[in-house]
């Protein structure tokens, strides 16, 4: 507003899937507008969007296109640009208007707005990739939660009632249940939400396809209904306490790909699910189904109670670890608590390259070399077609039922695993990898110690991914999205730690800074869309310009930031000019055909007078402003006597 010294001013976030604008910020507008909705095509704001283009409005009194909510705020002149992505998409609409004077808004007008809109995307976006990351984070830690409560009691209606208070942090429900199949009836065991659960419990519904809950046990697949009054009206039943349902979600429970019941969630709300939600339940759905299904073993096998209880303490060791390495350790030691484990491997699954990768592999307590293998090969290829365990206590058994099983250990025959059980790591109906345990002796295992492996390997499976999505979570917060590169906050954590090194211990450090030279006139002339590419395309080059040791990040827009451990003034400066060759020389691949551009870059070495590590990476960034001072395309190194030309 202050740009154009504007009298009100709006900011409205556009949703693509309900396609409204909903406004964000609203300044001097009396009543205070935040929190309406403008669908796209109307309004300034919503014609914006579906245009993509600067609106104005010069007497929005009497413009037919005005809001009915607008009517009497005394609008004279408005303005509307929208907020894109570089990929076009529509983010947002920035609005300034007038209350008191008629404005007539000019060209620089509008080209300063939207440059101002194009600076705030930027902000939002960067702000709601935060947002997910820390949302990301929290539904992971929440899964993880759930998946360590699996483990922390074997009865089932606490079990149940544990994980869908989980669930009610994440997944906004008004009731849950869940549903077993028994004597051909789906049979409520557990619940929560409910006024009075003791009148829900042992409620029975038949596999009638009228059922929603039936359809979805039957297909084995999950479903939504966001307006039940509209979509089945013959579901509009009253639970036990009489709180009438608006919105269902409901998730199968599988062990190994059989359904033995649903996950349901009420809403008293109309569309209060959606396919986001409906993706969080389906995790915590795959820990209801195994909860239960420890509840049953544990249950038919009273025998080995001892045994089981042991497994019970190791498998909470396994889930208070959240690091892969930790977690690999853990479920190794875990398993050699319970049984012999001369060989103990685990395996996981890569899809994208149809590989069987080994990720832990011990033999006698040391480690062995990790391999991969296609899929469909050897004794876990065997186990992942079929996902059924096995288990053989000679290696002529093995031989004869023709595995393709790839030897552990030497040729001479006492040294050939002799039992063998191996176990399918399963995320609900999805076979994610295997775990092994193998001796060198003859029957060495029972169908028992099979199937305590089993339940060791579905609490196993469930730690493995929560790790996998704690990496995930933990890349995302480190990595700058479009190059892959670290980003500015990882690049500072490792600097500091190697400016420290450096002065504890008076070895040398480098920074260098690299800025693109008319950037602005890149994506000005062939769009954000080229623009992104060539940064991925400089961000490659520099990466292969660079040594193992160095630490290349995106420090900011077009300019990038090296910071380079052990290396001194002359060998910083060689390397900068290294990689200004190579750049200046290099033809990039873009959507607008092969493109060349040039770099200015500055390079600064730590020496005494330099006091801390931001006073070293503004040196290098001073000695690049410098070059580009200059006419860019060249290198700068900091001395105390550059100066700048301004």
């Amino acid at each position: 507003m202050r740009l154009l010294d504007g009298e009100v001013g709006e900011l409205g976030v556009y949703d693509s899937e309900t396609h409204e604008v909903r406004i964000l910020v609203s300044e001097n507008l009396e009543p205070d507008t935040v929190g309406m909705v403008a669908r796209r095509g109307e309004g300034l704001m919503g014609r914006v969007v579906q245009t993509k283009k600067p609106l104005t409005v010069m007497d929005y009194s009497h413009w037919s296109g005005r809001l009915p909510e607008y009517q009497n705020r005394g609008l004279y002149s408005g303005l509307a640009v929208p907020m894109l992505m570089a990929t076009g998409e529509v983010l947002g609409v920035l609005a300034i208007g007038f209350v008191s004077h008629e404005y007539r808004f000019s060209e620089n007008d509008i080209r300063l707005i939207s440059l101002f809109a194009q600076q705030a995307t930027v902000a939002l976006r960067n702000a709601r990739l935060y947002e997910e990351a820390r949302r990301r984070a929290e539904e992971a830690e929440t899964i993880r939660q759930a998946g360590a409560v699996v483990v922390s009691t074997l009865n089932q209606e606490k079990a149940i009632d544990l994980i869908l208070e989980q669930l009610a942090q994440v997944v906004p429900y008004d009731s849950a249940s869940v549903l077993l199949f028994k004597k051909g009836v789906l049979t409520i065991v557990g619940g929560h939400g409910f006024k009075d659960i003791q009148a829900v419990l042992g409620l029975e519904f038949s596999l009638d396809r009228s059922n929603p809950g039936a359809v979805v046990f039957l297909e084995k697949k999950p479903a939504i209904l966001t307006n039940i009054t509209e979509q089945n009206p013959q579901f509009n039943q009253k639970s036990g306490d009489n709180h009438i349902i608006h919105s269902w979600l409901g998730v199968p429970l599988m062990i190994q790909n059989q359904p033995i019941g649903i996950l349901s969630l009420d809403g008293h709300s109309v569309d209060q699910f959606n396919k986001e939600l409906e993706r969080l339940v389906i995790a915590f759905a795959d820990q209801v189904a195994i909860a239960l299904e420890n509840a049953r073993l544990y249950e038919s096998a009273l025998q080995s109670a001892s045994r089981f209880e042991t497994l019970y303490k190791l498998s909470q060791l396994i889930s208070a670890n959240i690091r892969s390495e930790e977690i690999y350790s853990a479920i190794h030691e875990a398993t050699s608590e319970l049984m012999e484990t001369e060989f103990f491997s685990i395996s996981l699954v890569n899809e994208s390259e149809g590989l069987v990768e080994d990720v832990y592999m011990v033999d006698r307590g040391k480690p062995t070399p990790l391999s991969s293998r296609p899929l469909g090969q050897g004794l876990f290829g065997s186990v992942l077609q079929t996902g059924k365990s096995i288990l053989f206590n000679t290696f002529e058994e093995c031989m004869v039922e023709e595995t393709g099983a790839i030897l552990i250990g030497d040729t001479e025959e006492d040294e050939i695993s002799q039992s063998i059980l191996v176990v399918p790591l399963k995320i609900g109906s999805r076979l994610v990898g295997v775990i092994s345990a193998q001796s060198y002796k003859p029957y060495a295992y029972t169908d028992t110690d099979l199937e305590l492996l089993e339940l060791l390997g579905a609490n196993a499976a469930i730690a493995i991914e929560n790790a996998r999505l704690f990496d995930e979570v933990q890349e995302l917060a480190i990595t700058d999205p479009l190059t892959g590169l670290y980003n500015r906050r990882k690049l500072i954590e490792l600097a500091d730690s190697e400016f420290t090194r450096s002065v504890r211990y008076e070895r040398e450090l480098s920074a260098i800074m690299v800025d693109c030279d008319y950037f602005k006139h890149v994506n000005d002339t062939y769009g954000h869309t080229v623009g992104d590419q060539l940064l991925r395309r400089l961000a490659e080059l520099c990466s292969l310009c660079l040594r193992r040791s160095d630490i290349l990040a995106r420090y900011g827009g077009d300019e990038f930031m090296v910071i380079m451990p052990e290396t001194g003034p002359a060998a910083a400066l060689k390397a900068a000019k290294r990689l200004h060759r190579n750049v200046s020389s290099a033809s990039f691949e873009t959507n607008a055909g092969p493109l060349t551009f040039s770099i200015s870059v500055g390079v600064a070495s730590l020496n005494k007078s330099c006091k801390n590590l931001e006073q070293l990476l503004e040196r290098a960034d001073f000695a690049s402003y410098v070059s580009k001072d200059t006419g860019g395309n060249r290198v700068t190194r900091w001395t105390p006597s550059i100066t700048r030309n301004r």
